[in-house]
């Protein structure tokens, strides 16, 4: 099978799932994974798509001729990812600028490797301001660098007053 990742925006509106859905199975392709989200009037997302390989130009032909949506569309690799290096990290606390950058920073400064984040802002309990919380899979390999990720988020959680687990 042939990997491609897709990441695609337009305009909102029903069916856009439905459609790409319909294009990868009419190539003999199979949905592996995805993300997407509805975002100020746009939807988005990113796919990880397998097809034939004798399909392969004809999914890109058919993905690129989607009306009303940007679609990129890149070769992928199989990379598989060892479980025991894998760790979740949660972060909760009072919204302000710069928290995504604050654990960015952190993570690679320890040389983690973030395989899946969600992020995303509401309206905090009881109105007490808007409530932020990050959500990452992130890849460590050793335990110096768990050691010194731990260490880094402690020093984050302290100034920002915010809660973050790593497990």
């Amino acid at each position: 099978m042939q990997l491609f990742v897709l990441t695609f925006t337009g305009a909102d509106r029903p069916g856009i799932v439905d459609q790409l859905a319909g294009i990868v199975r009419d190539h003999g392709g199979n949905w592996e994974k995805g993300r997407m989200a509805s975002l100020a009037g746009r939807f988005a997302g990113i796919l990880l798509v397998a097809v034939p390989p004798d399909q392969s130009e004809a999914l890109v032909a058919a993905l690129s001729a989607v009306d009303g949506l940007t679609v990129l569309i890149e070769e992928g690799a199989f990379d598989p990812v060892e479980e025991e290096d894998t760790w979740r990290l949660e972060l909760t606390g009072q919204d302000r600028p710069g928290i995504v950058r604050e654990i960015s920073a952190a993570l690679v400064a320890s040389g983690a490797n973030i395989i899946d984040m969600s992020t995303e802002a509401d309206e905090a309990p009881m109105g007490d301001g808007i409530l932020f919380r990050c959500v990452a899979q992130v890849v460590l390999k050793s335990d110096k660098q768990i050691e010194g990720l731990a260490g880094r988020l402690e020093a984050i959680a302290n100034d920002l007053l915010v809660d973050i687990e790593l497990a």
